[in-house]
């Protein structure tokens, strides 16, 4: 919601991280030993104002996961930073 970002930013941006192993962030490379697998996360942004913006830092490796980001008209507005 626009409060949780409000409360909880950096710069006015709510940093949502799903990725432990920052060795592999290149598609379909290999797994640092020992981090376990992510789980696929759906972030429903419908009823963010136009004015909040969060940045979303996935998983790309082997163990990349199918994350679903939804989004309205009105709160697609091109400040969300999403890699992964």
């Amino acid at each position: 919601t626009d409060a949780l970002i409000a409360a909880n930013n950096n710069a006015g941006v709510l940093a949502i991280v799903n990725d432990n192993d920052t060795a592999n962030n290149a598609n379909n490379t290999a797994d640092t030993a020992g981090t376990a697998q992510e789980s696929a996360v759906v972030i429903d942004a419908r009823s963010l104002s136009a004015t909040s913006r969060f940045s979303y830092k996935g998983e790309e490796g082997a163990t990349r996961t199918a994350d679903r980001i939804i989004f309205t008209d009105a709160n697609f507005n091109g400040t969300h930073t999403i890699d992964g």
